[in-house]
């Protein structure tokens, strides 16, 4: 997937469908919330795998959704801000890399 298609699709659908209360703040909300929602289904399949009450077998799809949901709005509130999530991303790997020794890096965008 081309990062900078997505976002310039995700903004365009996003100004549409926000017509009132377009906000960062909105949109931060919405991820804090789509990371509970995410961590909400990992509380419930651990209680599965230590045989506690509550216990659910993880919905894998739903963990996929959820993922994804956090990354629209990631990146909505990115676009707020001006950050380019991709080459963010990139960078602070590459950075987080050389801080600690490791050889893997991400390739950087020519430009």
């Amino acid at each position: 997937m081309d990062t900078a298609i997505f976002s310039r699709i995700n903004r365009a659908r996003c100004e549409e469908w926000m017509k009132e209360g377009n906000t960062v703040l909105h949109h931060a909300v919405g991820l804090a919330g789509e990371v509970g929602e995410l961590c909400n289904l990992i509380k419930k399949a651990n209680r599965a795998q230590v045989g506690a009450v509550g216990g659910e077998v993880i919905d894998l799809e739903a963990v996929g959704n959820e993922i994804a949901d956090i990354f629209i709005y990631l990146d909505i509130v990115a676009s707020h801000y001006g950050v380019d999530l991709g080459q963010a991303v990139v960078k602070k790997f590459n950075a987080t890399s050389v801080k600690h020794g490791f050889f893997h890096r991400l390739p950087e965008e020519e430009g």
